[in-house]
């Protein structure tokens, strides 16, 4: 049975009854980044501070607003996210698509691409690539 750091998700049945895990410190520090910005504050009852607010930020893209303030918020809810969870990722790039960018996503979805490296092992990093709403 191959060792795992932590799970995958959306959790899927994987080999003989477990669910399917990373096996490598940076996958699975990956899947940590996609878990803390996609939970949504409020939702971990014990710690009610941990996630973000990204869900709600992605919900006003039907309101009438400047589409403008739209990005600047989800860019500081992913640096506060990870300065205060997860100091040890450094992000080396964060671009955030809205329709307007990219006329492939839906009006109600924004794009998320970044790459990080870890703090104090420059030479190991990922990306991660998320579409909300």
């Amino acid at each position: 049975m191959p060792k795992y750091i932590n799970f995958k998700f959306p959790l899927r049945k994987f080999d003989r009854g477990y669910f399917e895990g990373n096996q490598t410190t940076i996958k699975a520090i990956t899947e940590n980044i996609k878990i803390l910005l996609l939970t949504t504050k409020g939702e971990r009852v014990i710690n009610p501070d941990i996630g973000t607010n990204l869900s709600t930020i992605s919900g006003i893209l039907f309101d009438n607003i400047d589409k403008s303030e739209i990005v600047p918020r989800v860019r500081e809810e992913i640096i506060q996210a990870l300065q205060k969870y997860m100091s040890q990722v450094k992000l080396t790039n964060l671009v955030i698509e809205t329709y307007e960018d990219n006329p492939e996503l839906e009006i109600s979805q924004i794009k998320i691409k970044m790459s990080y490296v870890l703090e104090d092992i420059e030479n190991i990093g990922d990306s991660i690539s998320l579409t909300l709403g």
